[in-house]
């Protein structure tokens, strides 16, 4: 159930009447010269997975503790600067479909407020470049070194694992971070103990989060090859098409058909998923719920949401576009599926 009250300050649009400001303007508390400059309206509306109830309600505590008693912020000045970054509207919208006892209330830090800074933090702190594990679906996340310990693993793992019950832990290093060889015999001696989550059996019931993962990974390359042998296809059509002098108005019609041919491997591969895979999600999250009593002391479960699109969906949104611009120049270039739907999946190799 939600803690939900209708309110006029977070309109489904960036005119925020109590501010009377539009996107991209800067609160009294702004430094201008040094600010993040604004998303364009697609960055802002895309969201990575959401703070849990639990860890929501972390992060109101926190942050009405801090503002403005401490920092002199208002929360005004905080939802304006966001606007630039964030759609308030999507961030709604995601909230009330993920269920959950988060909590809204009118003029004041609130669940919308702390999602909206925790999705800027997703997008401000993530470069490319800056990605130094080879997994394509990692998440780099700037610390917030108020934060507590416990709520950073937390993000940590539901990037990991999306859509079910995990339980985590959080084990100290005592080691001083530059001393190099203590600080990796102490890691060393963490890894080679015997994992215990979520609970000790013989069952190994952490073999079904790897399944999931390796699930989507499996869904993923074959969407992936399927779109690959459909490209080749189209590009003998086309060179016979071109030998031949045909219209133009026939190749546009080779690249829609192509297009369409694509839709439907996409929707085989989420038919497939929620066949073969997401299943899985039910089952850890019954399993957990019967052996809650057999998790380790001190262990926090996580509960997050589904993500609101799988890879290969992720990868159609995007390729379906650049197809739109190619029916209309007939410059495929551009549209080569290899961009949007890469067969090197890190995950896959778990299985």
């Amino acid at each position: 159930m939600y803690i939900y009250e209708q309110r006029r300050n977070y309109p489904e649009r960036f005119n925020l009447s109590f501010l009377g400001e539009p996107a991209g303007s800067f609160s009294p508390a702004a430094d201008s010269s040094v600010a993040t400059p604004a998303f364009s309206a697609a960055e802002r509306s895309k969201l990575t997975t959401l703070l849990t109830p639990t860890q929501s309600e972390e992060a109101i505590k926190w942050n009405r503790a801090q503002h403005p008693a401490k920092s002199g912020v208002r929360f005004q000045d905080i939802v304006t600067d966001l606007t630039r970054y964030v759609d308030f509207g999507a961030v709604r919208a995601a909230i009330l479909k993920a269920g959950g006892s988060y909590k809204i209330e009118a003029g004041t830090i609130d669940a919308l407020c702390v999602e909206a800074a925790h999705q800027f933090q997703a997008k401000a702190y993530f470069h490319a470049d800056d990605q130094t594990v080879n997994n394509k679906d990692a998440i780099v996340h700037k610390d917030n070194p108020q934060e507590s310990d416990q709520v950073a693993a937390g993000i940590v793992v539901m990037d990991r694992y999306q859509g079910m019950m995990t339980p985590y832990s959080v084990r100290p290093i005592k080691s001083a971070p530059s001393d190099a060889n203590s600080l990796w015999r102490e890691a060393c001696r963490i890894f080679e103990k015997k994992l215990l989550l979520p609970y000790a059996d013989a069952t190994e019931p952490h073999l079904r989060y790897l399944a999931y993962n390796a699930g989507i990974a499996r869904v993923s390359r074959e969407v992936a090859d399927a779109v690959g042998g459909l490209w080749l296809e189209l590009q003998r059509r086309l060179a016979a098409a071109r030998n031949q002098n045909v219209p133009s108005d026939r190749l546009r019609d080779e690249v829609q058909r192509y297009a369409r041919s694509v839709k439907v491997a996409v929707e085989a591969g989420t038919t497939k998923y929620k066949r073969e895979v997401e299943p899985l999600i039910g089952e850890i999250d019954r399993d957990l719920e019967v052996n809650r009593h057999r998790i380790p002391k001190g262990t926090r479960i996580v509960d997050s949401a589904q993500p609101p699109r799988q890879p290969w969906e992720s990868a159609w949104r995007d390729y379906g576009q650049e197809l739109e611009k190619s029916v209309k120049s007939l410059d495929l270039s551009q549209s080569n599926p290899e961009r949007f739907f890469p067969e090197d999946d890190f995950v896959a190799a778990v299985e």
